[in-house]
Formats: C-alpha cells, structure tokens, sequence
C-alpha cells in the first residue's frame, strides 16, 4: 500500500477564522489543523479494513502486507524511485493499493484500475 504522511508549510496567517495550524480544531463534525486530512483518511480506512480481515480470518490476515508512507510527496517524490529501486525484492507483490491520488469531486466514488495489476480507491 502506498500513500504520503507529509504536510505542506503551515500557513500561518491564512486560515480562515484565524485557525491556528498548528492546533487541531473541531468546528461541528470536521477538525482543523496542518496536516489532519490530505491521505490521512485513506490510511485509517485501509488499517481499519486490514484489521477487519484479520478479525474475520482468526487474527491472521493470511497474506503479507507491505506499506511504503513516503514524507516526500508535497515536494514531488524526490527519492521515491531510488528508495522503490533499491527495495525491488523486499516489495515485491501481487498486489498495489495507491491510496493517493489527484483531488476529485466529493459526488461520487472512483476507482481506478491499470493492466498491471495496480488498484487505488479514493474514499469519500
């Protein structure tokens, strides 16, 4: 599974209602602050989804499972491909979840699939 855990510069000064970003806020049922969304949300849903499975098959998952969580992604990745080149045979296999990807219209689900086996959900 891949996804990025890193944030963007805080901003100070540019939040409206003068949030400060670097304090979590709740305001009815969202949460402010640097760094709260933006792939965190996938990376619940698929811990939460793999702990399912694991609850469903007896404390087993039955297969194994791979994370790469890169802090690079808000710069464009940049050791991305030497880290994933070097690492070739530890991350080898049949599967690929890319729980990141381009912002779309919160209206409906997507999902996205490739030839090669390469699968990415984005979660509404």
């Amino acid at each position: 599974m891949y996804g990025h855990g890193d944030v963007v510069d805080g901003m100070v000064g540019e939040w409206r209602d003068n949030l400060d970003p670097w304090r979590t806020t709740r305001i009815d049922n969202r949460v402010y602050g640097r760094g709260t969304a933006d792939n965190k949300g996938q990376h619940s849903i698929n811990l939460s989804a793999l702990a399912a499975v694991r609850e469903t098959r007896g404390g087993r998952l039955g297969f194994n499972a791979k994370f790469i969580i890169e802090t690079g992604e808000e710069i464009g990745s940049p050791d991305l491909r030497q880290v994933c080149e070097s690492l070739r045979d530890e991350l080898k296999a049949d599967l690929f979840l890319a729980s990141d990807g381009p912002g779309l219209p919160r209206t409906a689900p997507r999902y996205f699939s490739a030839a090669a086996a390469a699968y990415g959900f984005i979660s509404m």
